[in-house]
């Protein structure tokens, strides 16, 4: 159980020095939140999209949470979106949600990991319609993040609301993409299909990512063959 603690403090430090500084690989998205103040609400948000041409998927999406306080909420949740345009040969993306209570009394500490990898037609291109939902929910996202650290949200609250949103996001990026998105729109800007990524510390207001907290508990996302859907992870400590 020892051994287990310190290889969890170690992957934590290490996603920790990742969100801090600018990513190693252009491949990972990381949410981390560490909560070390008594009667503190901590948030971290990270959402990105990613787009492959090559011939390896090999994205990394990880959510993490750590608490050592008293009366305290903490929450990550990461969201990442890859775009396969190729037929790859290596599909191995990776997520992961942490959410670790260290010596913690009445905490409640939360990660969610959120990571879609999807093959599409060549050109795709989201719908004004799907990306102006897609920004909005990121956006309600954040929100919710801000009342949240306002106490308005228990952490609890916050993560059922954001698997909610979640679960609209798939079903939007999905029926868009079913639908053929919209082919040869000049709206970079606004479409957003190219790569995206960022974290609250780093991105301006318009930038689609946000980082935001921390938690314990390693659990991994399925991984298929083939480049469809990586299940969503989330881990739950409320001791």
């Amino acid at each position: 159980m020892k051994k287990r603690l310190i290889l969890v403090l170690v992957g934590l430090i290490a996603l920790a020095t990742l969100a801090a500084a600018p990513p190693a690989s252009a491949q990972d998205n990381a949410a981390v939140a560490v909560n070390t103040k008594d009667g503190a609400n901590v948030f971290k948000f990270a959402f990105d999209i990613r787009r492959v041409m090559g011939d390896v998927v090999e994205h990394q999406n990880a959510a993490v949470a750590y608490a050592n306080c008293e009366d305290c909420q903490t929450v990550a949740v990461a969201i990442q979106i890859v775009l396969v345009f190729s037929d790859p040969s290596v599909v191995s993306p990776e997520n992961y949600a942490i959410a670790l209570n260290e010596e913690c009394d009445t905490c409640e500490t939360v990660a969610g990991a959120f990571q879609f990898v999807l093959s599409v037609p060549d050109r795709f291109k989201f719908s004004k319609q799907a990306w102006q939902r897609i920004i909005e929910i990121r956006q309600e996202i954040r929100e919710l993040g801000r009342d949240f650290k306002d106490g308005e949200l228990t952490a609890l609250d916050l993560e059922a609301q954001v698997e909610a949103l979640v679960n609209e996001l798939r079903t939007v990026i999905k029926e868009d993409i079913k639908a053929g998105g919209a082919r040869g729109h000049k709206d970079d800007d606004d479409d957003g299909d190219d790569d995206v990524g960022d974290d609250d510390d780093r991105s301006g207001p318009d930038d689609p990512t946000v980082t935001d907290e921390t938690t314990t508990d390693v659990e991994t996302g399925e991984t298929d063959t083939s480049p469809t859907e990586t299940a969503p992870t989330e881990t739950t400590t409320t001791p």
